[in-house]
């Protein structure tokens, strides 16, 4: 045998052996593809959100609602939702250029824990508001603070008084001069927030007894805390 040979079958058996010793060739890798959580837009929140009740029986608060997640009636003039961690009744009255919603803690007959939104006739600003709920007589009134609530600003105020109150403004406000809103307590804790809202005013009105004040204002400010606005730009 030449050497040509002998040399070329050595290097015949000498890749052979190295082809049996080679690992068996892996396709590459894939990773498993990534789940996309579903986009959710305020849309699809809002339309989550149940329409609290208006009125039930024929009384002026409704039958007490579960906690949940809500939104005012359709009419309502700012669309917003917000959430509950406790047992409501729905208060809604509609008039010819304003609207009162609101939510209220206790019995159907004039509850005394109230926590209301009044779409304001449009003729008023947040000052002219402010200005006029601070004229009612026979309340005190703290000074006007800054506030935020669902990140548009504000101003509110706080009141209280020991006696029966009637509030003028708050008639004039809905296009019932002449009216007065009287509180359901005779000794009773107020507070008053304005928010200028798409070129109008929101009132964010809380009311409780005195005694009870400290308590409903920490489950109105649950309920404020979860507000989501339609629009958050004035």
């Amino acid at each position: 045998m030449s050497k040509h040979f002998l040399i070329v079958s050595l290097m015949m058996v000498l890749v052979l052996m190295l082809a049996a010793c080679a690992s068996p060739t892996s396709p590459p890798a894939t990773s498993a593809p990534t789940a996309v959580p579903p986009t959710i837009t305020p849309t699809a929140l809002a339309s989550e959100a149940a329409e609290f009740p208006k009125l039930g029986n024929g009384e002026p608060a409704g039958d007490e609602e579960p906690a949940g997640f809500y939104k005012p009636p359709a009419a309502f003039s700012f669309p917003f939702t917000f959430k509950t961690d406790k047992v409501y009744r729905g208060i809604y009255e509609q008039f010819s250029q304003a609207q009162i919603f609101g939510i209220s803690q206790g019995r159907a007959m004039q509850p005394p824990d109230l926590l209301l939104f009044w779409a304001v006739d449009p003729s008023y600003s947040v000052d002219q508001v402010i200005s006029e709920l601070r004229a009612t007589k026979t309340m005190t009134s703290t000074e006007n603070q800054a506030v935020q609530v669902a990140g548009i600003s504000g101003t509110q105020f706080d009141a209280t008084a020991d006696s029966a109150l009637g509030i003028p403004a708050l008639g004039k406000f809905v296009g019932h001069a002449g009216s007065d809103w009287r509180t359901d307590s005779p000794k009773v804790h107020l507070r008053f927030i304005a928010l200028p809202i798409s070129g109008r005013t929101l009132l964010i009105y809380i009311e409780a007894p005195q005694d009870e004040w400290d308590s409903f204002l920490a489950d109105a400010n649950q309920v404020l805390s979860t507000i989501k606005f339609a629009a958050n730009t004035p």
